[in-house]
């Protein structure tokens, strides 16, 4: 018998649809078949899309990925332990590249 200690890291980025965060709020919205997960993303995250769909992304993942670990290793007789997933939301992130703008030109583009 062999003991192997693995350590899995997977960097991913996830461009997710506006139809994505529209379905999940509708479920959530059913008091009676939404999950406690959902109920639970729906108040931490009432008004705020982002903050609701970066939660749901992040724990979806870390669920499945774990999820799928235990299946492949149970199907092949293979024994061990799984810690939980951790999921590290990268928020230094480059602001796109634009153009500098003078005040005076904001200006001209803004309604007052």
């Amino acid at each position: 018998m062999r003991t192997f200690d693995l350590t899995l890291e997977i960097k991913a980025r996830a461009v997710v649809p506006e139809d994505f965060t529209k379905a999940m709020r509708e479920a959530a919205a059913d008091k009676v078949t939404a999950s406690p997960f959902l109920l639970n993303a729906q108040e931490m995250f009432p008004e705020d899309d982002e903050g609701f769909t970066l939660h749901i992304l992040k724990h979806g993942t870390r669920n499945c990925i774990r999820s799928e670990l235990a299946r492949l290793y149970e199907s092949s007789g293979i024994g061990g332990t799984l810690s939980p997933v951790k999921a590290v939301v990268d928020t230094n992130r480059e602001p796109p590249a634009a153009p500098a703008v003078l005040a005076n030109e904001v200006a001209e583009v803004i309604p007052e």
